[in-house]
């Protein structure tokens, strides 16, 4: 009775995007290990930053040849976590560990100001592989971002 009473209030209060999943594990049917992860901001980056996975410091050192790689970053545990490098639009929503590869969730952000280099750290998994879950935009339509 209750998951009925929740998907009324989306139908009812959830305009036109109520038809669309939310970017969420469950929402994208993606089934693992959901992994909690400690965003850091990479401002002035040069390198490339569209989906990155750093599996050890070597890679960090190509990543960030000038050795301005965030502390962060730079002290991964690499035996235990990843890093990856993203765009902050799409954001990533959520990181999934499905047995074999990463699953990683991005959804497309309404925002007026040019997208930025971001460092996910994520804990407790060594995959190096992963593939980019696209969620659908659910912000208001059209996008009125200043």
């Amino acid at each position: 009775m209750m998951r009925i009473a929740g998907l009324l209030f989306l139908v009812s209060c959830g305009g036109s995007h109520s038809n669309k999943a939310p970017c969420t594990p469950v929402g994208q049917d993606v089934h693992g290990t959901v992994l909690t992860y400690t965003t850091i901001d990479v401002p002035n980056f040069s390198g490339n930053c569209s989906n990155l996975i750093l599996t050890s410091s070597a890679d960090v050192a190509l990543a960030f040849p000038n050795g301005n790689a965030p502390q962060e970053v730079a002290q991964a545990d690499f035996n235990v976590d990843r890093v990856l490098l993203s765009s902050s639009n799409p954001a990533v929503m959520f990181v999934v560990d499905d047995g074999s590869q990463l699953q990683v969730g991005e959804e497309q952000l309404c925002q007026g100001a040019a997208p930025q280099c971001m460092a996910h750290v994520l804990h407790a998994t060594i995959r190096n592989t992963f593939r980019a879950v696209s969620c659908p935009y659910t912000g208001p339509d059209p996008c009125l971002a200043p």
